[in-house]
């Protein structure tokens, strides 16, 4: 899988769900190994983030070393296995999860090793508290 290691300091949690899984869970981190990741508890949280990419894998294009980023959350299963996926549909993927909760670190982490397609690129003017919103002003 093509991947990139962003390093992540930037976190705005303005749904306080990370609290509420650290309070009260889990409630969506799993307690098994997950379908896509592979990962259990304990997981590292972090709600809306950005960062920087700090190393790129092999026959990844189109991203730079330095270049900040924000961050898709939704995790599927890259293998196209379930008939969603197969459809188009990884939104709403049966295996999948995201970012934070799932597995593959959160932006509590010091740095996450994500898929490319998940990576999106900020322009180099851009504040990372400022990148850290691309997500929560991408949901309705």
């Amino acid at each position: 899988m093509a991947q990139l290691r962003l390093l992540s300091f930037i976190v705005i949690n303005s749904k306080k769900s990370d609290l509420h899984d650290y309070l009260g869970g889990p409630n969506f981190i799993p307690t098994y190994s997950h379908a896509v990741t592979g990962e259990q508890i304990p997981i590292t949280m972090g709600h809306e983030f950005s960062g920087t990419i700090i190393e790129i894998s092999t026959g990844v294009t189109g991203f730079q070393i330095s270049q900040k980023a924000a961050i898709q959350l939704t995790i599927a299963d890259y293998r196209y296995s379930c008939s969603a996926c197969k459809r188009g549909l990884e939104n709403v993927c049966y295996n999948g999860g995201f970012i934070r909760l799932s597995g593959w670190g959160g932006g509590l982490s010091d740095t996450i090793c994500i898929p490319a397609k998940l990576v999106i690129p900020l322009p180099d003017n851009t504040p990372l508290d400022i990148g850290a919103l691309v997500e929560p002003l991408s949901v309705g």
